[in-house]
């Protein structure tokens, strides 16, 4: 069980928290007040993050009991449980409680009970989220030219013609040489969803198999356009999806040495 991290407050604490103890008409139906500080609002961490809490406390009575519990996935552990000590008013919570590691929505709740068995309870939902990778920069030439016209999306890296097919999640579809496609397929199952809603710079694993899930998947990306966001799917990769921005496109006239820019999270 976890140790718990409190102040007992004084009149003047109990001012400065916003909290009083002249009158029980101060806090309604004689319950003990709690209030939840820190943080605001509902945050975001990161699968395995933290976060820190501010719980203040009051009571025209005498409290008795503090008990914390955490929510994830349908299961619901105590984390928590004190008997406070005799004649406190009033207490502040103080601490930093491990979410979760995996995504999803963590529930905190804080509950005070007086030593007339009345109590209170206040909670705050934490979002989980498994964030992507830094931007990775890539490149795909006309395969008809003298460049490399694949992209291996695990490796961060270019295949050449006579490459391993398993490793290339990228592949310029040209077949005729004097038209470039300008888009994308794949030689080992990779398959494509275009979605330009996807936000790039700040989308999560969760946004981004959304995204592929709801959208159409095909073989190929169709021609591309810069500023083109998609999504591509393959088991091999670790999180299973990659997202994919469009930063450059650069047609050539004569030499086959067009090609795709552009930069993946994964």
């Amino acid at each position: 069980m976890k140790k718990l991290k409190f102040f007992a407050l004084g009149l003047v604490g109990l001012a400065t928290a916003g909290l009083t103890t002249s009158c029980e008409e101060d806090l309604p139906d004689n319950k003990p007040e709690i209030d939840i500080t820190d943080p605001n609002g509902s945050p975001s961490v990161e699968v395995g993050g933290s976060v820190a809490f501010r719980v203040v406390c009051g009571t025209n009575e005498k409290l008795e009991s503090f008990v914390v519990n955490k929510t994830f996935a349908g299961v619901t552990e105590e984390i928590a449980d004190s008997t406070l000590e005799s004649g406190l008013t009033s207490f502040i919570f103080v601490d930093t409680l491990f979410t979760a590691s995996a995504e999803g929505t963590v529930t905190f709740s804080f509950t005070i009970t007086d030593n007339k068995g009345e109590s209170s309870t206040a909670s705050v939902n934490v979002n989980v989220v498994q964030s992507l990778s830094d931007p990775v920069t890539g490149i795909v030439y006309n395969i008809m030219g003298p460049n490399e016209g694949a992209w291996d999306l695990v490796n961060d890296e270019a295949k050449a013609v006579g490459d391993d097919d398993a490793d290339k999640d990228l592949v310029d579809e040209t077949t005729n040489a004097p038209i470039w496609s300008q888009s994308f397929g794949s030689l080992n199952g990779t398959e494509f969803v275009l979605d330009n809603s996807i936000d790039f710079d700040n989308a999560s694993i969760t946004d981004i198999a959304a995204a592929y899930e709801n959208g159409t998947a095909t073989a190929s990306t169709g021609t591309l356009a810069q500023g083109d966001i998609f999504v591509a799917k393959n088991i091999r990769y670790p999180q299973d999806y990659v997202v994919v921005r469009i930063t450059a496109v650069n047609s050539t006239v004569t030499d086959n040495e067009d090609n795709l820019e552009f930069e993946y999270r994964k």
